[in-house]
């Protein structure tokens, strides 16, 4: 049977599964898995309305919070909260896994991502609205 819950996205190299979308937790939060290729990523962005906490769990994870970078761990974790620039990305030469944890939950994010069409580069207007979620 297919993960209708799991998606692949060539550009930022990674498969992201959601384990809990809003629907599932009732706007409290949103948690999802991340599988990120060596070399993959999210460039600079930053959200309005949650928090975006990365907790590594193979592997290991840059995540760049305001001016600084970290490099989290299995079992680390590094918190994003809003209108902070942040990015992630794996520089460490193997697929790297962690979940990411919105608070409170992102309705919008499930909807964006699970309906991207792959491959295929949106326009950068879109980027933009997007990116300052």
């Amino acid at each position: 049977m297919e993960n209708n819950r799991r998606i692949y996205n060539p550009i930022q190299k990674d498969y992201v599964t959601f384990i809990k979308t809003s629907d599932d937790t009732k706007g409290e939060y949103t948690l999802v898995e991340v599988e990120l290729a060596d070399g993959g990523g999210v460039g600079l962005h930053y959200h309005k309305t949650y928090s975006e906490k990365f907790i590594c769990s193979e592997g290991e994870l840059q995540v760049r919070l305001d001016k600084s970078i970290v490099t989290l761990q299995p079992k680390e974790s590094a918190i994003a909260h809003p209108n902070v620039n942040h990015f992630f990305r794996n520089r460490s030469g193997k697929t790297t896994k962690f979940m990411v944890e919105l608070r409170p939950a992102s309705r919008g994010f499930w909807t964006i991502t699970s309906n991207r069409i792959w491959p295929g580069k949106r326009r950068e207007s879109e980027e933009k609205r997007v990116s300052k979620r």
